[in-house]
């Protein structure tokens, strides 16, 4: 029974979806992806079921030729992407990192992904916009115009950065040291440290077939990347390319283009700071010690950094959450044109009910898709290749970064209670698991 359940938790850790998320939410990460097929299918039956709505016959029939439209729109754009973004990876990240070991290619790759999802969503609207008839004013959507400049600038910027950062990527020293630290995760138990003789050895042979198995969590980890520029990063853009209304830009959408030019201007300037530091420290020959953002590295020119642990990692999830504030009216707008029958005609009862449900499912959908969009990123962000690896050195290399530690969060700039740990814990994460209570 005991390798029964052996098994079972290897298998589950061999497809878990990021670091630190809890297992019940395995199940969404991976159902959300058919969610832009459950929009195809729904506006496909909502014609066939030939919705009425008493005394608004006409503007009924509008709504169901827009969500027809809309639905299949969504689903194509979505399809698309996943080719490109697949193929991409598969050729350029799982095949070398399959032959090398190395999983590196990742961090150049998935920006790049971001940067021609973000030319598709521009191509679309310009080639919708001169298609389209029944925008006669010749307006251009500038709701797609607006989030696709935003994501392909802050695509190329990534990218460009680990081209010239990485170049030849050939790996001498092996992989980044956040994927080594990734492996190391994968490869210890999860048992604890006081064990008899027999759980001692079980502990053993397990990190062993860990360890002969990271070459195939590599995968699965590098694949999730492409899965995610597939399905999690692309729904907000999507969504908003290819909504038909031609109306003019909605205020949130106005905000939340706003919100990304501040938190990337802000991501930017923690890049800057530390880059200062770097230069500062090394004229001070303390690199080696300093911590950016302690003593006597806290000065005004590195106030970010005095305010949490990753400034650049929490500006870049804010990045994420204004593409996600900017496809908020979007998905308002599915919503409204994804009407619930009040009065059927000619149908049988199997397809009424299977439309009711994809239409359900469509619009439930819509907010656990945006959610996850921020919640996966998070996740990404503090402990999968983020402040988790990075402080895993740290911790080990800088004295006073235990200091820094115990006063200063790891990725808010300011107190958030209930759900969200600051890990202002000395050592963590050597001496602190990921999921304590909230200090």
């Amino acid at each position: 029974m005991k390798n029964i359940r052996s098994h079972i938790s290897l298998l589950f850790h061999l497809f878990e979806p990021g670091s630190n998320l809890y297992s019940i939410e395995i199940i969404p990460v991976y159902g959300l992806a058919f969610w832009f097929y459950i929009v195809k299918q729904a506006a496909t039956l909502q014609v066939q079921v030939q919705v009425q709505v008493i005394d608004q016959q006409h503007q009924q029939d509008v709504g169901v030729a827009a969500f027809e439209n809309w639905g299949t729109s969504l689903f194509n754009l979505a399809v698309t992407n996943a080719i490109i973004q697949f193929i991409l990876f598969i050729i350029v990240v799982q095949i070398p990192a399959y032959v090398t070991g190395c999983m590196s290619n990742v961090d150049i790759v998935w920006p790049t992904g971001l940067v021609l999802l973000a030319i598709q969503a521009l191509y679309y609207a310009r080639d919708n916009n001169n298609n389209n008839n029944n925008n006669d004013d010749g307006r251009f959507h500038y709701r797609t115009y607006l989030i696709g400049i935003a994501l392909f600038i802050h695509g190329a910027r990534m990218s460009l950065g680990a081209f010239v950062n990485f170049f030849p990527f050939n790996w001498p020293n092996g992989d980044l040291s956040r994927y080594q630290y990734a492996k190391s995760r994968w490869c210890r138990s999860d048992s604890s440290s006081s064990m008899t003789s027999t759980k001692t050895s079980t502990k053993t042979a397990t990190s062993s077939t860990k360890n002969n198995l990271w070459w195939l969590k590599q995968q699965h980890e590098t694949i999730m990347q492409a899965y995610a520029n597939s399905t999690y990063l692309a729904a907000p853009i999507l969504l908003v390319a290819s909504n038909p209304n031609p109306s003019s830009l909605r205020h949130m959408e106005i905000i939340g283009f706003m919100c990304w030019i501040i938190f990337w201007c802000l991501e930017n300037l923690s890049d800057i700071q530390k880059i200062i530091f770097v230069r500062e420290a090394k004229k001070n020959n303390d690199i080696r010690t300093a911590v950016l953002g302690y003593t006597p590295y806290d000065t005004s020119q590195y106030w970010l950094w005095t305010k949490c642990r990753h400034p650049n990692y929490f500006f870049e999830w804010m990045c994420w959450n204004s593409f996600i504030l900017m496809a908020i009216p979007s998905a308002l707008d599915l919503l409204n044109v994804a009407v619930a029958p009040i009065t059927i005609t000619t149908t049988t009862t199997s397809t009424y009910c299977y439309y009711y449900y994809c239409l359900i499912a469509s619009k439930v959908g819509i907010f656990f898709i945006l959610f996850y969009t921020s919640r996966i990123f998070y996740d990404c962000l503090l402990y999968w290749t983020g402040a988790e690896p990075a402080e895993s050195r740290s911790v080990v290399r800088r004295p006073l970064f235990k200091r820094y530690q115990e006063k200063t969060n790891v990725f808010f700039p300011f107190s958030v209670p209930f759900f969200f740990n600051h890990h202002r814990t000395p050592g963590w994460p050597i001496t602190a698991t990921t999921r304590t209570a909230k200090d």
